[in-house]
């Protein structure tokens, strides 16, 4: 997985991730996941930068979530809308750009906390094919129906390799 400091985030979610112009659930009805506030560390495996994500409440059931290359002197910054779906006790970020494109599909992260470790699996387009969806529940049916599909969370090398980060901030 490459981490660009242009789109640190979006780049990393793998070489096709998948987005829809439907979310996994209800925003207004999200969970807010306390757990994920806060700064969080990541390394790029090829160029070995330092990369900075950080989780803020922006309202009671929203994150917005911003993205540094911090090793970078343009200190060029991402920035996310998100929130959480639960399907079958697993834990997913759903997630939009922020920005001045007119359309912004979102993309899909499940994600599993252990202490200070982050651990992400970016949601793959591969398993989708030419698949179409007329809502969100039926998106949300189609991943749940594949949650231990293989072909769900994969990378450039055809691989399910997490993203890993440890915790920045004291918490």
């Amino acid at each position: 997985m490459k981490i660009l400091a242009a789109a640190p985030i979006v780049l990393l979610l793998a070489a096709c991730p998948y987005s829809s112009p439907w979310t996994l659930g209800d925003p207004e009805k999200a969970p807010l996941d306390n757990a994920l506030i806060g700064s969080w560390n990541a390394r790029d495996p090829d160029s070995n930068k330092l990369v900075t994500i950080t989780f803020l409440p922006y309202n009671a059931h929203e994150l917005v979530v911003f993205s540094r290359d911090a090793e970078s002197a343009s200190g060029k910054v991402e920035a996310y809308r998100a929130f959480v779906t639960v399907i079958d006790g697993v834990s997913f970020l759903n997630m939009q750009e922020l920005g001045e494109q007119p359309a912004r599909d979102w993309s899909y992260a499940s994600y599993h906390i252990d202490g200070t470790a982050l651990s992400l699996r970016f949601v793959d387009d591969g398993l989708f094919g030419s698949r179409t969806f007329d809502s969100s529940g039926a998106l949300r049916e189609f991943i749940r129906k594949n949650l231990l599909s293989p072909g769900l969370y994969v990378n450039e090398n055809g691989k399910d390799t997490p993203m890993k980060l440890t915790r920045a901030d004291k918490r």
